[in-house]
C-alpha cells in the first residue's frame, strides 16, 4: 500500500464524491469506464483485507480536495478584489461601538437586523447595559462574505478567471473521474461498503471494522479500557431506560387528567 492510500484510509468524503459524480454526468455508467475499472483491478487485491474477490475501484479524492481548497481561497480573494473595485455590489455588516459607563471599556457588537439591539453585557465588567445613543455609535464596514446562492453564482460567472489564476499559481488541475490512474484505491465489496458507512478495517486484528477516527477496534483495546467502555455503555442504557419510564409516566398522568376533564365536561 502506498503512502497516499494509507493517508486516505481514514478520510472518506461522501459529499465531495457525489458532487464530482454529478458533474461528470454519470460517466461511471459507460462501457469505457467499466473496461477501465476492469483493467485497474486486474491482478490487484484489497488494500485493507488482502482479498481478491469482488474487487471495486474507490476514489480517494486526494487531489480533488486540494484543488477545492485552493479554488475556495482564490474565489475569496477575487470577491474581495471585485468588491473593492465596485464590479460587484458591496455587502456591509452593521456594528455598534459600545462604551461601558461603569468601567469605561469599549467593544464592538455586530447585529444583522435593521434595528439596534436594546441591551448588551459589558465584556469587561459583565454589567448588563441598556443601550442608548449616549453610550453607542452605529457604524458599518465592508463585508466580503457572500451568501451561499450568491457565492455559487459568483463561482459560475468567474469560473474561467479562477481557473486561469490557479494555473498561474501552479495549482494542477484535478484528475477526471474516469482517470483511474490517480486518486483511486482498490477495495473488496465488504471493505468498500464499510468505507461508505464511515468504517475501516482494524489495522491490528484485520477482522473487525472500526470507526474511521479510532486507531483500533474494541476487541484490540486493553482489557481495562474495554471494561471502562462496557460500564459507560451500561450507565447510558440505564439512564435511557429511566428517562423512558419517566416519559411514559408523564404521558399516563396527562392522559388521566385529560380524561377527567373530558368526563367533567360531559357531566356538565
Amino acid at each position: 500500500m502506498c503512502d497516499e492510500d494509507k493517508q486516505f484510509l481514514n478520510n472518506p468524503d461522501e459529499s465531495l464524491l457525489r458532487n464530482i459524480m454529478m458533474r461528470e454526468k454519470k460517466s461511471w455508467n459507460t462501457k469505457k469506464y467499466r473496461d477501465a475499472c476492469a483493467a485497474r483491478i486486474a491482478g490487484k487485491t484489497c488494500i485493507q483485507c488482502g482479498s481478491s474477490e469482488v474487487l471495486q475501484v474507490h476514489h480517494t479524492l486526494v487531489k480533488w480536495k486540494l484543488y477545492q481548497k485552493e479554488e475556495k481561497e482564490m474565489a475569496k480573494l477575487l470577491i474581495k478584489e471585485k468588491m473593492d473595485k465596485g464590479e460587484i455590489e458591496p455587502q456591509y455588516k452593521n456594528f455598534i461601538k459600545i462604551k461601558c459607563p461603569d468601567c469605561g471599556a469599549q467593544y464592538r457588537a455586530y447585529f444583522r437586523s435593521q434595528s439596534m439591539p436594546k441591551t448588551s453585557t459589558c465584556r469587561s465588567c459583565h454589567t448588563k447595559l441598556t443601550l442608548s445613543e449616549s453610550i453607542t455609535t452605529i457604524e458599518k464596514e465592508l463585508n466580503y462574505y457572500i451568501e451561499k446562492d450568491g457565492y455559487i453564482a459568483f463561482k459560475e460567472k468567474y469560473r474561467e478567471e479562477i481557473k486561469t489564476r490557479l494555473k498561474k499559481k501552479g495549482v494542477p488541475d484535478p484528475p477526471e473521474y474516469t482517470d483511474l490512474s490517480q486518486d483511486t484505491i482498490i477495495l473488496c465489496r465488504k471493505c468498500h461498503y464499510a468505507w461508505h458507512h464511515g468504517k475501516t478495517l482494524c489495522p491490528i486484528c484485520k477482522k473487525t471494522y472500526k470507526r474511521v477516527h479510532l486507531p483500533r477496534c474494541f476487541y484490540c483495546l486493553p482489557p481495562e479500557e474495554q471494561e471502562r467502555i462496557k460500564i459507560a455503555k451500561k450507565q447510558r442504557e440505564q439512564e435511557k431506560k429511566a428517562y423512558q419510564e419517566l416519559f411514559e409516566e408523564d404521558m399516563r398522568i396527562d392522559a388521566e387528567i385529560e380524561e377527567e376533564w373530558r368526563q367533567k365536561k360531559i357531566n356538565c
